[in-house]
């Protein structure tokens, strides 16, 4: 709801799509039974979604306020990031990725700070993600913090897409392994993380999203990106 601009927005209208209709069937969703282009105002699906408790009228709503469902789903998870953050000492596991790389850097760098207080030489380690030492990781995640209450661990820039079977078996045992004070973080910068086009990418966004914080990070206007910065001066 905090999406919609205004009041008039309500009045707005939505054409279902053969996706949405699809999407609910195959996942056996509770719906209100809308058709495919049929054309639906945004209050009416407001209703269908709060009243009803449609999965249909809720993926309408976020194709109209997001652009698509995908693009939803990771806005919701940037703002769940923020508030992670805002507490102060995040937990969990973390997968950045997506196409503006000055914000997986940023955040990234926000998580191991707020994770880590002060002097990090002993509770923070960067692990190359081009040439992963799964042995190496996966000790470094299940070493405990000394003299502080968070260990942070970051994977940085792996290429997800080029892992074999094996390590990726080797990765998404890490990361159900992993458990407090240790935040693991996964950052993607410059290789391409591309879930709908790749199982190996696709399985681990899926395994983050059970466990921690996956989000993709898009390219965002220069009025966006100055309010984030501000924000965080």
């Amino acid at each position: 709801v905090e999406q919609l601009e205004g009041e008039e927005a309500l009045d707005d209208t939505v054409t279902i799509t053969r996706e949405i209709t699809d999407y609910c069937y195959v996942n056996d969703c509770s719906v209100v039974g809308l058709e495919v282009d049929e054309v639906v105002p945004v209050r009416e699906l407001l209703y269908g979604t709060i009243l009803s408790s449609g999965a249909d009228a809720a993926l309408a709503l976020a194709c109209y306020t997001a652009g698509s469902h995908e693009a939803f789903v990771a806005q919701m998870n940037e703002k769940e990031l923020n508030r992670a953050l805002r507490t102060g000492l995040p937990s969990g596991v973390f997968l950045l990725y997506g196409s503006d790389r000055y914000l997986v850097e940023r955040y990234a760098s926000l998580i191991v700070d707020r994770a880590v207080k002060g002097d990090k030489t002993f509770n923070y380690e960067r692990v190359d993600g081009a040439k992963i030492d799964f042995d190496h990781l996966y000790d470094s995640i299940l070493t405990l913090s000394m003299m502080a209450e968070r260990r942070a661990v970051m994977l940085d820039d792996p290429d997800i897409d080029k892992l074999s079977a094996g390590d990726l078996d080797k990765l998404l045992q890490i990361l159900n392994d992993a458990v407090e004070p240790t935040v693991f973080i996964i950052a993607i910068k410059q290789n391409e993380f591309l879930p709908k086009k790749s199982s190996r990418c696709r399985k681990l966004l899926e395994a983050v999203d059970r466990l921690g914080i996956a989000a993709e990070l898009g390219e965002r206007s220069a009025a966006d990106l100055a309010a984030f910065v501000m924000k965080r001066c």
